[in-house]
This record gives C-alpha cells, sequence and structure tokens, in this order.
C-alpha cells in the first residue's frame, strides 16, 4: 500500500486487550469493505511495551508510534500527523466499530456528504448498574472521537484538537466540533457507520473533577456554551 486513502487513528493508553479487541473489528470492517487504501495508526501513551509487543504479535501490518504522554488529545493530533491517508477516521481503544463501519464512512465520503462525518455511538446492552457509564450518540450531533471522519486537510488547518485540553480525556471533541461549525463545517450524520462503546464501571471522583475542569476551560475558549 503506497498512498492510503484513508488512515484509521486508535489512541491507546495501557489497554492492550481492550485494543485487541479493537483492532479485530477494524480490521474486520476494513476487510468487508474490499479496501486495500487504509492504514492503521495506533499511537500509544503507555509507560509499558506491553502494547507494543501486542501488537507486534498478533497485528504486524499496523503502524504503532509512541505517543506524547499529555492526555487524549495530544496523542489523537500525534496519530493524525503520522497519516497519509486523505481523510481520518478516529475510534478509541476501548470501542468495537461495526463491521460496516469503514465502508458506510467512505461511502458517504464518496457521495460528498460532507468534509466532516460522524456515526451512532450506541451500547453493548441495557445499562445493569447505577454506577456503569458509557457515551450513548444514536443519532449525532455530538461529533465524539470515538467514532468521525474528517478531510486531514480541514483537520490539519484547524490545528486538531486543542491541546489546552491536558490529562483526561473530556470536552476537546466538543470543542472541535465548535470551532469546525464556526469555520463553515457542517456534521453529516451516517447511521449505518455504527461503533459500540461498552458499558464500563464509572471512573472515580478524580477523574470527574478532571472532566469539570475540561468543561470550564471549553466555557471559556466558547463563552457562548454559558447561554
Amino acid at each position: 500500500m503506497n498512498s492510503p486513502y484513508a488512515s484509521i487513528v486508535v489512541p491507546t493508553f495501557e489497554r492492550p486487550e481492550m485494543l485487541a479487541r479493537c483492532l479485530d473489528c477494524v480490521h474486520a470492517a476494513i476487510a468487508n469493505a474490499g479496501r486495500d487504501d487504509v492504514e492503521v495508526i495506533v499511537t500509544d501513551a503507555s509507560h509499558s511495551d506491553a502494547t507494543a509487543r501486542m501488537l507486534a504479535e498478533r497485528f504486524p501490518t499496523v503502524r504503532h508510534v509512541a505517543g506524547p504522554k499529555h492526555g487524549p488529545a495530544s496523542n489523537r493530533n500525534h496519530g493524525a500527523r503520522q497519516a497519509r491517508g486523505e481523510w481520518l477516521l478516529f475510534t478509541d481503544d476501548d470501542c468495537l466499530p461495526d463491521p460496516r463501519w469503514v465502508a458506510a464512512m467512505l461511502d458517504a465520503v464518496r457521495a460528498g456528504r460532507g468534509r466532516v462525518l460522524e456515526g451512532p455511538t450506541l451500547t453493548d446492552r441495557p445499562r445493569r448498574r447505577l454506577d456503569e457509564e458509557a457515551p450513548y450518540n444514536p443519532s449525532g450531533g455530538y461529533l465524539w472521537a470515538c467514532n468521525m471522519a474528517v478531510e486531514k486537510a480541514v483537520f490539519d488547518a484547524l490545528g486538531g484538537f486543542c491541546e489546552q485540553f491536558v490529562g483526561t480525556a473530556g470536552s476537546e471533541d466538543t470543542d472541535l466540533r465548535l470551532r469546525l461549525a464556526k469555520a463553515g463545517h457542517a456534521l453529516a450524520f451516517v447511521p449505518d457507520a455504527v461503533v459500540c462503546h461498552p458499558w464500563r464501571r464509572a471512573r472515580p471522583l478524580r477523574f470527574q473533577f478532571a472532566v469539570g475542569r475540561s468543561y470550564l476551560l471549553l466555557c471559556e475558549r466558547h463563552p457562548e456554551m454559558l447561554g
């Protein structure tokens, strides 16, 4: 593969087994689409070498790059900088893309649906416990980073995700959506481009405080949020 048309960027941090499940789904989606022009990049902010070893053993065709250790926004940007494709598809290491994911996204690109695309983010089952959490975006409008596609030229022109959102994930994708809207880019919803985000145990209170700090930064950058 000399010149990939699309690059799938998967940021990861110390979750090799979750990542392996994600990559199984990603490769199934590429095969289902019948594409040989899609590359997969794992940008790895882990401190250990467990992820690198797993990839070498089980996914030798995946491009593994050592990512910065400054949070998900900088890690995603780092992966995007390595990408050679005209389009960037983002998902996360704890997600399970549907077999139709790649085909649906690239069909929408071919149909000229837009330069920024998002698909549904669904859960794997009904919620069973009050201390479970998972993002849920069945009809679009959020542009969550676990299920989006964007033309690389558009992404680069905006400078990617804002790296002021340091540490834990939270609000950097909302910030990108708002900046895209201000630049005149509408979101196109691709209903068949489904990504499953399994339920997980809710993160501890310190994580919630970090999310709160991210939201305050979001409001500082976009004062209209307070309205």
